[in-house]
């Protein structure tokens, strides 16, 4: 039962590092994103 728990903890904690790794990925994303569109209509007004 005690290397099922452990399983369970390593499975438990890549899932959340990976979660956290994409969400930052995605956030990053969309900030570039906002940006790339704040600047461009800078540059037409």
């Amino acid at each position: 039962m005690h290397v099922i728990g452990e399983k369970v903890g390593d499975g438990f904690a890549g899932g959340f590092a990976g979660l956290t790794f994409s969400g930052l990925l995605i956030m990053n994303a969309i900030f570039l994103f906002v940006v790339s569109i704040f600047v461009s209509t800078n540059k037409n007004s």
